[in-house]
């Protein structure tokens, strides 16, 4: 039985972790339902209708959504707006995929998925590859699903798209929760809800949350999956999210029901019922009518556990839940022979055999899934390893060159302080030298005027002693005798 619960809350686990939620207040309608009334037949209409569809599908109400998508594929087709039938298509085909009509919805999506190519636009793109593996991801056809997953990946890390990157990574970690590798699974989960925490997106924060909780509650750590998807349940609330609301009620009931507290069980399970036919989603009341009916069977409640268990055994058929009709019908089989009634237990044991046999290619599929997990897994790693290595190597080389340029830098600043240091120097030297050489020639011309001072006296006083010559011959006139000299001829 409890491998049975732990795969109802797989089922519940694809279900949160492949909704992009997104919350508009009704005040939201009820303006674009007045813009509507005066919108002429043209682009402007056709965009107020997908709008009007993008509002119903986030608060749950698919009926009215669907009508005006096609109103607006409609229109959109006969003006010939491409965005507005890319648009349309998309936003159609998100309701019926809740809906559980995944062969209308592919169908749209690749529609939409051609229009975008036809126009460039790299963020449509990204979008529709992103729903068509959510699309193959509810079929349980998960290495179609893990492709589309990546290729919408790879295109949103290309353009900086951080919402579309939360968005894949949750649910390639749903990929990896089907495979039972819970801890890459909670790895990518935690990954994508620090994304959604720095853009302050709430309804993706709430669903990254809810994917948590129900991790932690299949790996057998109640108090933590308690926790968490009502950290989930909180958030959706104050959002108004009624299908977050339903689907963090139906995991808390499987939580508590794990833990056999099977009365909170009950009382989550019901209002997760009541508010999934309230929006009228019948892949989610499929899950929670079987849900409610493993409940009353553990119990020990045989006729509430047939009753439901056999309404959500109908409803997956029409939905086409095939994992979660083998669930129900190996758990009615089991209570039916509690009961004694062998031959309905043999009756539904036998349409268990049949529904298993059914998915056993699906189970082929998930071994594949598992080495392209692991292929695309290790490629991803080495190529975020090259990715580092050359960023390393490009930071390397740079601090080489900063350290380089630091050491050229000091070593000219260098050259230029010694240079400075012998110019000083020798500039200092040579004023020395002006210095000494000025004292010399003032000494030299002070000795140099003593001695011509004392000439000049020596001379005055010669002067005044002696008499003039003129003088001494007069007196001597025989003591002196002067000669003619010749004349040359």
């Amino acid at each position: 039985m409890k491998k049975n619960f732990n795969y109802i809350l797989i089922l519940f686990v694809a279900i949160i972790s492949n909704i992009t939620c997104s919350y508009s207040q009704n005040t939201k309608i009820d303006s674009l339902l007045i813009l509507l009334k005066k919108d002429k037949e043209d682009t402007t209409k056709v965009v107020h209708l997908y709008q009007l569809t993008r509002e119903y599908e986030l608060t749950g109400y698919f009926d009215k959504g669907l009508i005006y998508g096609e109103e607006a594929i409609a229109l959109a087709k006969k003006l010939n707006f491409k965005k507005g039938i890319s648009k349309s298509h998309n936003y159609t085909a998100n309701i019926l995929r809740y809906q559980g009509d995944y062969t209308r919805a592919l169908d749209l999506y690749l529609t939409a998925l051609s229009i975008d190519k036809e126009c460039g636009d790299q963020n449509g793109i990204a979008v529709r590859l992103g729903n068509i593996g959510i699309v193959y991801d509810n079929q349980g056809h998960y290495p179609k699903a893990l492709e589309y997953y990546f290729q919408a990946l790879q295109l949103d890390e290309k353009l900086g798209n951080k919402n579309g990157i939360s968005r894949h990574l949750v649910n390639i970690g749903g990929v990896y929760f089907h495979q039972g590798d819970f801890k890459t699974a909670l790895d990518y989960y935690f990954k994508a809800f620090k994304i959604a925490e720095g853009l302050g997106d709430k309804n993706a924060m709430a669903t990254h949350l809810g994917n948590i909780g129900n991790l932690y509650a299949q790996s057998g750590d109640g108090i933590k999956a308690i926790e968490y998807s009502l950290k989930a349940l909180n958030i959706n609330k104050e959002l108004g999210n009624k299908h977050g609301i339903a689907t963090n009620l139906g995991s808390l009931g499987l939580i508590y029901s794990g833990n056999k507290n099977y009365r909170v069980a009950l009382e989550y399970s019901f209002k997760s019922l009541k508010i999934s036919e309230e929006i009228d989603d019948p892949h989610a009341i499929a899950i929670e009518l079987g849900n409610i009916g493993s409940i009353y069977s553990l119990q020990k409640n045989y006729n509430e556990a047939e009753l439901y268990l056999l309404k959500a055994i109908a409803y997956c058929d029409t939905v086409g839940i095939l994992h979660a009709k083998s669930t129900f019908e190996n758990i009615l089989s089991d209570l039916y022979k509690s009961k004694g009634d062998y031959k309905k237990a043999y009756a539904y044991y036998k349409q268990y055999s049949v529904s298993k046999d059914s998915i056993f290619n699906l189970e082929k599929d998930k071994e594949l899934t598992r080495h392209e997990l692991n292929y695309e897994f290790d490629k991803k790693v080495a190529l975020t390893k090259a990715e580092h290595e050359k960023q390393v190597a490009i930071k390397e080389a740079e601090s080489k060159r900063q350290k380089l340029f630091i050491l050229l830098v000091a070593a000219v600043a260098m050259a230029i302080g010694i240079i400075a240091v012998i110019i000083l120097r020798a500039l200092r030297i040579t004023k020395k030298q002006k210095n000494i050489m000025g004292q010399q020639k003032e000494i030299i011309e002070k000795k140099n005027k003593q001695i011509t001072d004392s000439i000049n006296y020596a001379q005055r006083i010669q002067n005044n002693l002696l008499p003039d010559h003129e003088e001494l011959i007069s007196v001597f006139p025989h003591s002196f005798v002067f000669f003619k000299p010749k004349d040359v001829v």
